[in-house]
């Protein structure tokens, strides 16, 4: 078995991996605002999101990714991780 060591991603990291992400589709977004935004999140967070915002963008029918779409996975992702904090007694 092979091990990965994955770091937090600073703004340009989140920026590439955003970037990554969501090339396939229209976006109406700010790479760098967004970027900015998620930085210091793992990796596999700041793609969940952007794969949620896809799946919304498909769901809804918008024909970009914009702002609305990731703000509402990022406050998705958010409740999550809340739920998991007040669950193992860290919130």
């Amino acid at each position: 078995d092979e091990v990965i060591g994955l770091t937090l991603l600073d703004a340009a990291g989140a920026a590439a991996l955003i970037g990554l992400r969501t090339q396939s589709v229209p976006r109406s977004f700010s790479i760098s605002e967004w970027a900015e935004r998620l930085k210091n999140l793992p990796p596999s967070q700041i793609e969940a999101i952007c794969i949620d915002a896809l799946r919304r963008r498909v769901l809804t029918g918008v024909p970009k990714v914009t702002d609305d779409l990731l703000a509402a996975s990022f406050q998705s992702w958010q409740r999550r991780q809340a739920s998991i904090a007040a669950i193992s007694g860290d919130g």
